[in-house]
């Protein structure tokens, strides 16, 4: 009998959820969201925006912008929507420099931490 599910495998479920809210706002909206904030309509419970590998309790979707773990990443309109990385966890789940990440396209993938934020783990923790 399979066990529980990891806890990278449960944060890529809430970045599919979250991905899913902002291809949602961006339909009903004719825009893209700015924040968290703008999607807090589409997402069921405040769980969604906590990485699993964090072990205090969600804030209020009120003020999702001040407590989530997931990084919101406006996205880049000259980027095709399968390129274009909207949303990623900066928790480590499986090598220190790849990172859950969602696409505008509601796809959900590892990417090198590198090309999110154009710095490699050791660039951002000096080891």
């Amino acid at each position: 009998r399979p066990g529980p599910p990891s806890k990278g495998l449960r944060c890529q479920h809430n970045l599919k959820m979250i991905a899913l809210a902002v291809i949602m706002y961006e339909q009903d909206n004719d825009k893209r969201p700015e924040a968290f904030s703008d999607i807090t309509m589409y997402l069921k419970t405040p769980e969604i925006m906590r990485c699993p590998s964090n072990v205090n309790k969600p804030g209020d979707l009120t003020d999702v912008d001040s407590w989530s773990d997931y990084i919101f990443i406006p996205r880049d309109v000259n980027l095709p929507v399968s390129k274009a990385v909207i949303v990623y966890c900066p928790h480590v789940h499986n090598s220190k420099d790849v990172r859950n990440a969602a696409f505008a396209d509601g796809i959900i993938d590892l990417v090198p931490l590198n090309q999110i934020t154009g710095q490699t783990y050791n660039d951002i923790f000096k080891p």
